[in-house]
């Protein structure tokens, strides 16, 4: 995360826990285009997914979901673009 709020990520991504919308291997820091619009000023990263807070409190969410654990609302394989976290 940068100081102006933009969210870089690179590394392992078997379940699109990077959020760039596929599964490939980074090798060096790319933006996350999806959130680029966004100020994000808190994220956190597990093994196989992301959570990411924007300034005006919308949480994001992307990678492994088997468990519902992205917050969706639904139990699916992954999510590999940021989504909003779903308020129910």
């Amino acid at each position: 995360m940068t100081t102006e709020g933009k969210l870089w990520s690179w590394g392992r991504n078997e379940k699109g826990q990077l959020g760039h919308g596929d599964t490939k291997r980074l090798e060096a820091p790319k933006l996350i285009e999806a959130l680029a619009d966004q100020v994000i000023v808190a994220a956190a990263c597990g093994r196989n997914h992301t959570l990411a807070l924007t300034e005006n409190g919308t949480a994001y969410s992307f990678g492994e979901n088997k468990l519902g654990q992205l917050g969706q609302g639904n139990q699916t394989d992954a999510v590999l673009s940021p989504a909003p976290v779903s308020q129910h």
